[in-house]
């Protein structure tokens, strides 16, 4: 038999390139006014899903582990008030992850009323969120595969969103779940909007402000490419422990990105030309400048990639490490 031709290309990371699997762009969809009851499940949750344990609180609720009656599957519940000045953001919200089907996107498995308020059951994630990784960056680093992987698998779920004209405008590391098989998926689409033919652009300023790119800042018209910004951002995070200016307030900020931009990496040497390179493309201050999602899987820091085992590996060193600070702090408080 004769050897296989040999070619130069990298090896992407495991699972092929997510864009071959995505559904071609589709066009704007007409903008429509949907009613709570158009997003809705019905039934009652609480003779579906059981042993709820509150595991975290969000910005608009608290949430629930729970496991499914029949299945024994586990699953997280978002508990929600109805309050009328967020539900239209609220249905916006639940369309947007009835839509959003991706492996890199935390399932969505329906919403429901119970009482006054609103379960929204999702996908678990057992291990916690990219921050609770980085909370532990005085002991613990991410390489740059492993920066690499989270940037593949978000890019794969922003594609994926973008395709469908819809933007997530909130990218950062809390919105970034893990799970204990390696697994990286995006979540929290509170934030998140639907492109239209009535509205095929946005002027809104929203968002979480260190992650912001100037054009949101400046009240400017902007479409999908906010997202790629706040993904450079979020690299820097990974490679530093946490985004530019955040020794600032919030509002100074903001003005700091808007006038003097973001700073180069505080040790330039540290990293490989192709990081900065990926870094760099994320962070064009003119959003048309800025690549595409698909363009950026084909960048050379992404074929750098590791496999999800190193992702596994990392969380496991995280475990460690939360655990070695928890008992340094109890031995120093007795």
């Amino acid at each position: 038999m004769k050897d296989k031709k040999k070619t130069n290309e990298p090896k992407l990371p495991v699972g092929g390139v997510i864009s071959s699997k995505d559904p071609k762009e589709v066009p704007l969809p007409t903008a429509k006014r949907l009613m709570l009851e158009d997003v809705l499940t019905k039934g009652d949750p609480r003779q579906i899903y059981i042993n709820l344990k509150p595991i975290g609180q969000g910005a608009v609720g608290q949430i629930f582990s729970a496991k499914h009656s029949k299945s024994n599957e586990k699953v997280a519940i978002k508990e929600m008030s109805v309050k009328s000045a967020i539900k239209e953001s609220l249905i916006a919200e639940m369309t947007i992850m009835k839509g959003a089907k991706h492996k890199n996107i935390v399932a969505f498995y329906g919403a429901y009323q119970v009482e006054s308020k609103i379960w929204v059951v999702m996908e678990l994630m057992d291990s916690g969120c990219l921050t609770e990784i980085l909370d532990e960056f005085d002991t613990l680093k991410m390489s740059e595969t492993q920066m690499g992987r989270v940037c593949y698998d978000v890019i794969g779920a922003l594609q994926h969103m973008h395709k469908m004209h819809c933007i997530h405008r909130d990218i950062k590391s809390d919105n970034i779940l893990l799970n204990c098989k390696g697994y990286i998926k995006l979540a929290d689409f509170g934030f998140s909007c639907q492109l239209t033919k009535e509205k095929a652009l946005r002027t809104s300023v929203i968002g979480t402000p260190y992650w912001m790119p100037p054009e949101i800042i400046g009240g400017l018209e902007y479409g999908t490419k906010v997202d790629i910004w706040s993904l450079g951002i979020m690299l820097i995070e990974m490679a530093e422990g946490e985004p530019p200016y955040m020794d600032y307030p919030p509002l100074r900020a903001l003005y700091m990105i808007s006038t003097k931009g973001i700073p180069p990496f505080r040790e330039k040497n540290k990293w490989s030309e192709e990081l900065v390179d990926f870094r760099n493309k994320c962070l064009m201050v003119e959003q048309d400048k800025r690549p595409s999602g698909e363009e950026l899987l084909e960048h050379p820091f992404i074929h750098k990639a590791c496999d999800r085992q190193d992702i596994i590996r990392l969380l496991q060193e995280a475990q460690k490490a939360r655990e070695n600070r928890s008992s340094t702090e109890t031995e120093e408080s007795d």
